[in-house]
């Protein structure tokens, strides 16, 4: 994601405005260009002023600001689950000294929790070398009440590292709390879902149960297009319960699913990555009812 200096700096050059045109009386000219190359930060004040120089409402600039974040997220997921999926030790570990790299540079947080995740994901895949300390990340999530894109991501992809009890109550939160935006509700039941998953795997089936009885109740029951990923998602999260709790047809539901998902929609990732999960479940289930 580029920082909102530089989103600043290309609007200002797609509008044809010189650094001391907009800075005019606001800031100088030297100070405008420290902000738009990420040295320097700027008061919120003096940013609304700049903004109306260059005739841009501040709903604008956070559109933009917005968008650059899809982009920044996309191509971190990108990489880290093609690192992770193929098992490739050597992206894992290039991943994360770019993030590590970043971090150094600009100080921007985002930087080193996105590393602190690579290194959760390379120590889970390869003999561990980092050992970090997932504390900042949990941290950093339970200080902020509303939970962001940037949060929800986190979230997604360390909701292992929850304790049970606060994951049944922040999924809980995520469905009943809705959200204006459907990308953002997208990623909350995304993440509700991988709770829900964690409480399973726990065996704390109550709690996923009721999870996803409030997801079949109040987001799966309109049968809305654009939630057809987190219905099949859904479904198979319910699948995985059944096996749990002992039901034959759990496995079956759980394996139309990955069919749709790897030969019907050609997610053929995806349906990897679901299908190690399964895997997982089968296996200790299996153990389990050996002992």
């Amino acid at each position: 994601m580029r920082h909102s200096g530089d989103i600043f700096h290309r609007i200002r050059q797609n509008k044809g405005l010189t650094a001391k045109e907009v800075a005019g009386d606001i800031v100088s000219p030297q100070f405008l260009r420290k902000f738009e190359t990420n040295v320097s930060d700027i008061s919120f004040n003096n940013l609304l002023k700049l903004l109306v120089r260059m005739d841009t409402t501040m709903l604008e600039f956070i559109s933009e600001t917005g968008n650059a974040l899809d982009v920044w997220l996309t191509a971190v997921e990108d990489e880290l689950d093609n690192a992770f999926n193929s098992g490739n030790s050597f992206l894992l570990k290039k991943f994360i000294e770019e993030n590590d790299s970043q971090y150094a540079e600009t100080g921007e947080k985002r930087f080193f929790l996105i590393s602190l995740v690579g290194k959760q994901y390379y120590d889970y895949s390869f003999p561990p070398v980092y050992h970090a300390d997932t504390e900042p990340l949990l941290a950093h999530l339970r200080k902020i009440e509303q939970w962001g894109k940037f949060e929800l991501f986190l979230g997604t992809y360390m909701y292992f590292l929850f304790d049970d009890d606060e994951a049944y109550v922040y999924a809980m939160q995520l469905l009943k709390r809705r959200h204006p935006s459907a990308d953002m509700n997208h990623w909350r039941n995304d993440l509700a879902l991988h709770f829900a998953l964690k409480l399973i795997k726990n065996s704390k089936l109550g709690h996923a149960e009721k999870i996803l009885d409030i997801y079949f109740t109040n987001i799966a029951s309109q049968q809305q297009t654009h939630n057809i990923h987190f219905d099949l998602f859904a479904r198979f999260v319910q699948g995985i319960l059944q096996m749990k709790d002992g039901h034959q047809q759990g496995a079956a539901q759980v394996e139309e699913i990955l069919r749709i998902f790897h030969d019907v929609l050609g997610y053929v990732n995806y349906a990897n990555k679901l299908n190690a999960l399964y895997i997982y479940f089968k296996t200790n289930d299996a153990a389990c009812s050996d002992s």
